[in-house]
């Protein structure tokens, strides 16, 4: 089923978030949208597709501001997007949620902090072996800039890694605490001790390869003759 955002149409939600994605890309940290952009519709649309438009839009919508996140790629800068409203408040959004059309589950919450929480880990590892026109291991086009180079993993997905904690570690934290600054869930200091397990199973399962953009948002897929 096609969706209509605006008016533009997309035939799968995957399409959709690539061309957002782009669009952000293109826009760049800290680029306001406002009624006179082009691009105001388009996320003026995406967002009453939100589960909680009303409590996002508040009183109006007088801007929306692209900022860099750490969504997505766990090694690199991606980007999200705030609303501010017409009384100058600021609240952050997903465009996940407003393309999905539903807010995340508990199991998605918990795959996103410990996502989050490793992220130093995968920095460590692009910064330590990233060289400007290394070439991506899928495509061969070569990899300039280290925003550009994406760590991914390799022989044991993410989400095996983070299947077998959870199967051994089962008792979850019940509350998580929200991180302002990122606009993200992440661990309370009281469980510290939690936390600190999961870095080290982490570190001790993951290995990596370094992708450009394009196959790292394609899955670890070549993006060449799509």
């Amino acid at each position: 089923m096609k969706l209509e955002i605006g008016n533009i149409s997309f035939n799968t939600q995957k399409a959709l978030k690539e061309y957002i994605r782009s669009v952000l890309r293109s826009l760049g940290h800290d680029a306001i949208v406002d009624a006179n952009s082009p691009h105001f519709p388009f996320f003026a649309a995406l967002t009453d597709r939100h589960p909680e438009a009303d409590v996002k839009i508040g009183i109006g919508i007088r801007n929306f501001i692209v900022r860099e996140s750490w969504g997505g790629s766990t090694s690199t800068v991606v980007f999200a997007f705030d609303i501010e409203r017409t009384d100058g408040s600021r609240i952050d959004i997903s465009f996940h949620t407003c393309v999905a059309g539903k807010s995340n589950s508990r199991k998605q919450d918990i795959r996103n902090v410990l996502r989050a929480t490793i992220i130093p880990q995968t920095i460590a590892y692009r910064n330590e072996h990233f060289v400007s026109g290394m070439l991506c291991l899928l495509c061969g086009e070569p990899i300039t800039h280290p925003k550009d180079a994406h760590v991914d993993h390799t022989d044991t997905p993410f989400k095996s890694i983070m299947d077998s904690f959870l199967s051994a570690n089962p008792d979850f934290p019940l509350e998580l605490a929200e991180e302002s600054e990122k606009h993200h869930y992440v661990f309370k200091d009281e469980d510290i001790d939690y936390k600190t397990k999961w870095i080290d199973h982490h570190r001790s399962l993951a290995m990596y390869r370094i992708l450009c953009y394009k196959c790292n948002v394609r899955g670890g897929k070549s993006w060449r003759g799509q």
